[in-house]
């Protein structure tokens, strides 16, 4: 077990570090099996009273007894923190089709939860086919993050082109599209 993790079982740093890393590598040599070892040393935590006998935990549980500052173990709470960031952030995107390129650029604004985010999106920009067009993308993102750095998105939006010219008009394109992103 690495340091941080028997900091996380309770166990104090330095002398109780070391006396805990000499504890698992004897109770492994006397065929305590590797996935009780976290159990035992967390019991040891809550009472080293129980464990100053023990021929393999005895002196790391003195050692814990005896600690001017025991270090109290995560306990992690049964249900999530309720809460949610509600707010807005900037929003861009440049999309090379073939023979076509896109460049938007506006605003999101929604919630984020614990792993989702819900966000409104509206950006500005412009598309390239033969000329540049003005575009407007008005929609909604579904964001996962599955870890802290990590975002899955699902982005659908109304990608209006706005033509001029003789023909002043406007186009509708449902544009549906998904993707990962990294965030820093």
């Amino acid at each position: 077990m690495k340091a941080r993790e028997l900091a996380e079982l309770g166990i104090p740093r330095g002398d109780g570090v070391r006396l805990a890393g000499e504890a698992i590598r004897q109770a492994k040599r006397a065929g305590i099996e590797k996935n009780q070892i976290p159990a035992i040393l967390r019991d040891l935590v809550a009472s080293p009273e129980t464990y100053r006998e023990h021929p393999v935990f005895g002196p790391l549980a003195v050692h814990v007894a005896e600690s001017a500052e025991p270090i109290v173990p995560f306990v992690p709470r049964e249900t999530p923190a309720p809460y949610q960031v509600w707010g807005s952030a900037l929003d861009a995107e440049l999309t090379q089709y073939p023979g076509k390129t896109s460049a938007l650029l506006g605003l999101k604004s929604g919630v984020r939860l614990d792993r989702f985010g819900f966000f409104g999106k509206a950006r500005a920009g412009m598309w390239h086919f033969n000329r540049a067009y003005f575009a407007a993308d008005l929609g909604g993102v579904l964001e996962y993050y599955p870890s802290p750095h990590a975002a899955v998105r699902v982005d659908i939006g109304d990608t209006i082109l706005f033509y001029g010219g003789t023909a002043l008009g406007t186009v509708h394109n449902f544009q549906p599209g998904i993707g990962m992103s990294y965030r820093f």
